[in-house]
C-alpha cells in the first residue's frame, strides 16, 4: 500500500511540474489502453515525427495486436487499422529503411518465431518469409538492434528457458546466421548501437539479475566487457530503454525480489559513465523511444508498464534532455466540434492564415522553433488572422492557438518553404 501511495503521489507531483513548466502537450479522446510488454519506436513519415506503439498485454493477460501512432507535432494518438500481425507481447522492434520490423514474442498459443515489417506511408504489414537453411527458434524478452544494415538479435526466453544465443538477420535477403553467444543476462535486457557495435545492458539470468554491460562487434564476431562507472543502476530487467547517438537511457524495471524501480538513468559512451536522471513512477515492462538528433538533444518518451502489484498502466511520460525534466504527456480533452480552426497555407512562403476563431473571444497565437523556443506570440480578437512571417528562416515550426484561459485549442506543425 505504501508503494501504491508513493506512485500516486509521484504522478500528482509530475502533473504539478508539468503545469509549472508551461509546456502544453495534447492528447485526444482516443489513446492506447493500459498495457505492458509492448514496443515503441520512432519513425519520420514525410514532415511528421511519429511514435509507433505495437502489441503488449492487458490486465486479463490477453495479448494485443493493436498498432498506434503518436504524432509529437500535433500531440495526437491515432489507431492504425490494417492487416496487423498476430497478437504478441515480449517481442522486439527496430526501424530499418524507415520501416518497423517486429521479431518474435509470445502470442495467444505460445512463443512465436515470425518476423513482420510495417510500412508507415502505406499503412501495410508484410510477413518476411525466411530464406536459407537456418531458421530461428521462437522466444520472447530478447533484444534486436540494427548495425551495418543487419539486425542483431540477442538472447530471450525460449521454450527450454533463457538462452544467450545471438543471431544476425539480413533484411535484404531474409536470411539468418548464428553468431558468438552473449556472455551477459539472457532475457529482459536492453540494447543499443553506436559506431557499428551493439551494446547490451542488464537483464535477467535466472535466478539472478545483472547490471553489467557488454559490447558486440559485428566484424570480429566478438564480445567485450564494458567497464562502466558513475551512478550505475541496480541489477534489473524489463526496464524501458532507448538511445540517441552516444547516449543510452533506462527507465524503471524490476529485480529478482520483484521490487519495481522508480529511477531513470543515462549512460554516456564517451566517458563510460552512468548518470541518474530523476524519479519516475515505479513501473516495469514499459516501452521507451527517443525523438531528437544524434547528439542527445530531444525527448525520451515512455508509455505503459506494470506497477509492483501487477497492475498495467497507460502513463505517458516525456523527459526533455535540454532542460532535464520529466513531464506527463497529458491535456484535458476538447469538446467535439467546439473549435473548427484551420491553418493555411501549409507549407507557406511568407504569410499564414488562421480562420475559425471566435470574434468575441481573445485568442493567443504562439509559434515555436524545432528546439522549443518561442519565436512569435500575439493576441487577437477576430475570426480570421493573417500573420506575416517573412522574417522567419525556412524550416519547421510548431503553431499553438490558445483561448483566453490559456487552453490550447489548436496545435499544428507548419513549414516555411
Amino acid at each position: 500500500m505504501k508503494k501504491i501511495m508513493k506512485l500516486r503521489s509521484l504522478v500528482i507531483l509530475l502533473s504539478c511540474c508539468f503545469l509549472m513548466t508551461g509546456i502544453n502537450v495534447f492528447s485526444q479522446n482516443e489513446k492506447p489502453s493500459p498495457r505492458y510488454s509492448h514496443t515503441l519506436v520512432t519513425i519520420v513519415v514525410g514532415n511528421d515525427t511519429l511514435l509507433y506503439l505495437f502489441g503488449g498485454a492487458n490486465s486479463s493477460k490477453a495479448v494485443i495486436n493493436e498498432l498506434w501512432a503518436y504524432n509529437k507535432d500535433n500531440s495526437k494518438w491515432e489507431k492504425k487499422e490494417s492487416n496487423n500481425p498476430p497478437s504478441r507481447r515480449g517481442h522486439a522492434a527496430v526501424v530499418h529503411n524507415n520501416k518497423m520490423i517486429v521479431f518474435f514474442g509470445e502470442g495467444e498459443t505460445g512463443l512465436l518465431n515470425d518476423t513482420w515489417e510495417y510500412d508507415p506511408p502505406n499503412n501495410t504489414w508484410e510477413e518476411l518469409p525466411y530464406s536459407g537453411t537456418y531458421i530461428p527458434e521462437a522466444r520472447k524478452n530478447h533484444t534486436a538492434s540494427v548495425v551495418n544494415n543487419k539486425v542483431v538479435v540477442v538472447g530471450g526466453k525460449w521454450i527450454s528457458g533463457g538462452r544467450g544465443v545471438v543471431e544476425e538477420f539480413d533484411p535484404s535477403t531474409n536470411t539468418w546466421v548464428q553468431k558468438a553467444s552473449y556472455p551477459g543476462a539472457v532475457m529482459g535486457h536492453g540494447a543499443f548501437t553506436n559506431n557499428n557495435n551493439v551494446y547490451v545492458f542488464g537483464g535477467s539470468d535466472p535466478p539472478s539479475f545483472r547490471n553489467d554491460m557488454w559490447s558486440y562487434n559485428l566484424s570480429s564476431n566478438s564480445w567485450n566487457y564494458v567497464n562502466a562507472g558513475g551512478s550505475t543502476p541496480d541489477e534489473s530487467a524489463y526496464f524501458g530503454y532507448a538511445s540517441s547517438g552516444q547516449y543510452f537511457y533506462t527507465v524503471g524495471g524490476n529485480n529478482d525480489a520483484k521490487t519495481v524501480f522508480d529511477k531513470s538513468y543515462m549512460f554516456n559512451l564517451v566517458d563510460l559513465t552512468w548518470t541518474e536522471l530523476g524519479d519516475v513512477p515505479a513501473l516495469t515492462k514499459l516501452a521507451a523511444a527517443f525523438v531528437g538528433d544524434n547528439s542527445g538533444n530531444g525527448e525520451l518518451y515512455t508509455f505503459g508498464g506494470q506497477d509492483d502489484q501487477g497492475v498495467e498502466s497507460d502513463i505517458f511520460l516525456c523527459y526533455n534532455t535540454i532542460n532535464g525534466t520529466w513531464i506527463p504527456v497529458h491535456i484535458p480533452q476538447l469538446e467535439d466540434n467546439k473549435y473548427m480552426i484551420d491553418v493555411y497555407p501549409n507549407p507557406f512562403n511568407n504569410e499564414i492564415t488562421i480562420s475559425g476563431t471566435d470574434n468575441n473571444q481573445t485568442i493567443y497565437v504562439e509559434i515555436y522553433d524545432i528546439l522549443g523556443k518561442m519565436v512569435f506570440t500575439q493576441k487577437y480578437k477576430t475570426n480570421k488572422i493573417n500573420i506575416n512571417l517573412n522574417g522567419f528562416d525556412r524550416g519547421t515550426y510548431i503553431l499553438k492557438v490558445k483561448d483566453e484561459n490559456g487552453i490550447i485549442i489548436k496545435i499544428e506543425k507548419i513549414v516555411k518553404q
